[in-house]
């Protein structure tokens, strides 16, 4: 997972001070194991099944729980959850000793779960998990770079809109525009970043979902967002003849769906200093998710 420190080493267990306040991970890198994702698929079910009965999405493609404690998540999803060892979430016990330090000092509520789908709920035309008593459409993504492989790189996992896809239609509808993932918030937005800009160039530009969360009133609310993969994607987009090899796109070929996990954790101007000394071992970061695609 993402994680600001302040010592490098990428050889041997280090201590570190390590923040993951501001984290917005996502799973890119699957390794194609059908036994892994089979078992994968059964984790999340089972933990769907101690969430009870969820609250349908604004945009009726997924469904939502709101306060969810962190040790449920932690004890009976992410712990239990098999992810691969080249993805950012290969280092979760150093994100769980963190959050369990920090969690008070930083005001952190209880999560938010997110299982996000494609079409509409209940939509029996497509492929559908069944989960609260819901059918969440299979989403469709597609392998980067290469065709096949027992590794998969997805490039990007999430629809941007996700991420406050557990706001209910009245707080996103009393959120200002220039929060809101839409054209008509774009200059706004950018009015705002210049002048983050001047004011102190040390401090990165203001993660509007961040602050769209914030003006919801759950800007201390963590968000663990879902997808269910379907193994059977086709790209069916039209390509350059330019595309690079590792950017261009084939169809999945996955040997059974694939989960897809975001963790988001609120970060912003709290005047608090969250980093915490750790002793981990920091293996060699992989790249960057491809940048998120999607609308409202």
């Amino acid at each position: 997972m993402a994680a600001h420190y302040c010592k490098e080493s990428y050889e041997s267990a280090e201590e570190v001070e390590l923040d993951f306040s501001g984290t917005s991970s996502q799973t890119i890198i699957f390794d194609d194991e059908s036994s892994i994702q089979r078992q994968n698929i059964e984790v999340a079910e089972r933990f769907f099944d101690r969430l009870g009965t969820p609250n349908e999405t604004r945009n009726s493609r997924g469904i939502y729980w709101n306060d969810v404690p962190f040790q449920l998540i932690k004890d009976k999803f992410l712990s239990k959850f098999t992810f691969s060892k080249q993805s950012e979430f290969s280092n979760m016990e150093a994100f769980f000793e963190w959050y369990q330090k920090n969690e008070a000092k930083a005001g952190f509520t209880n999560w938010n779960v997110v299982l996000s789908g494609s079409g509409k709920l209940d939509d029996e035309k497509h492929k559908h998990w069944i989960v609260g008593g819901r059918r969440v459409g299979l989403v469709t993504r597609s392998r980067r770079g290469t065709a096949i492989g027992r590794k998969i790189n997805i490039g990007v996992l999430r629809t941007p809109s996700d991420l406050y896809a557990d706001l209910t239609k009245e707080m996103y509808d009393s959120i200002p525009e220039e929060f809101k993932l839409t054209k008509a918030g774009k200059a706004e937005r950018e009015n705002i970043e210049d002048q983050l800009d001047e004011i102190d160039q040390k401090q990165p530009k203001k993660s509007f979902i961040n602050e769209l969360r914030k003006a919801a009133g759950v800007g201390l609310t963590p968000q663990l967002l879902l997808y269910r993969i379907d193994k059977d994607s086709k790209f069916t987009k039209e390509q350059s003849e330019n595309t690079k090899e590792a950017d261009r796109r084939y169809d999945l070929n996955a040997s059974e769906d694939l989960i897809g996990v975001s963790l988001f954790v609120p970060g912003y101007r709290s005047g608090k200093n969250l980093a915490t000394k750790l002793s981990i071992r920091i293996e060699n970061p992989i790249g960057e998710p491809e940048m998120e695609e999607g609308d409202e």
